[in-house]
């Protein structure tokens, strides 16, 4: 998924408040992403909008995922988002 040891560089000087912080902030772009794949947006646009090497890795790692219909898109986000947050949470271990 993503890379584990880029995470750990990127955000080995925050302290516990701020981990928190960034992981919430890493957990809404994951949402974010998620919701653009479940409408439809391409691949190749999404991966315009950031050169950080670990926000791509996020924008690729929602696009393996599979889009689903209307009326089944919530779930698939919401967990895509919960992986996100909990790979952030434990890195920071």
């Amino acid at each position: 998924m993503i890379k584990p040891l880029l995470l750990t560089l990127a955000l080995a000087s925050t302290q516990l408040a701020a981990e928190e912080t960034v992981c919430e902030k890493m957990a809404g772009f994951a949402q974010t992403v998620m919701e653009n794949r479940q409408a439809g947006v391409p691949l190749v646009k999404m991966i315009k909008i950031t050169d950080n090497e670990l926000l791509q890795d996020i924008i690729k790692t929602a696009y393996k995922r599979p889009q689903y219909p209307e009326g089944y898109r919530t779930k698939p986000v919401t967990d895509f988002q919960n992986d996100i947050y909990l790979e952030c949470l434990w890195s920071m271990d």
